[in-house]
């Protein structure tokens, strides 16, 4: 890294549509790295991010993430919001060797370093997710007790929806 060049993080994720909601996380990593450089920065090197909306489409995702990475030369990315999103620009930041750091999404192929050694999850995996929620309702509520589920449509509320039965049915 050139003396006085930034060291440049990007995340793309909603930030109008549905989910622009995960846009207010950008002030507390902002604020984070506010502090960093208030402290002189890493080795010298002040800390920004750029952050761009992909609306939770997949496509625009990795019209961002191509940007990002190829253009806008981050250094790692953090945050990316969706499983759609993160599974389709794995790839590019493997090819790329650049870190997708705190991908938010609980696949279990986030979990696996061997085969995907670029990429890490902030969530916890679907399956402990929807295991440990019942294992809660197991214990919380008195045998016999009826309980209700809303799921996502979608592979995240599918695949919830099996950990979750599978811990009620265990």
């Amino acid at each position: 890294l050139p003396t006085g060049a930034d060291i440049v993080i990007g995340t793309s994720l909603a930030q109008s549509g549905s989910g622009a909601s995960s846009a207010l996380s950008l002030g507390g990593i902002n604020a984070y790295f506010d502090k960093i450089n208030a402290d002189g920065g890493v080795d010298g090197h002040k800390v920004t991010l750029n952050a761009k909306d992909d609306a939770l489409d997949p496509a625009r995702a990795v019209a961002n993430v191509k940007a990002l990475i190829e253009q806008d030369n981050v250094f790692a990315t953090i945050f990316q919001l969706g499983t759609p999103q993160n599974l389709a620009t794995r790839q590019m930041y493997e090819t790329n060797c650049v870190p997708q750091l705190y991908a938010s999404t609980g696949d279990h192929s986030f979990y696996d370093p061997a085969n995907h050694p670029w990429s890490t999850s902030s969530f916890l995996p679907y399956d402990a997710w929807g295991e440990a929620t019942a294992e809660f309702i197991d214990k919380k509520f008195a045998s016999g007790a009826q309980v209700s589920e809303l799921v996502w449509n979608s592979d995240t509320g599918k695949a919830l929806d099996e950990a979750f039965t599978r811990g009620i049915e265990g």
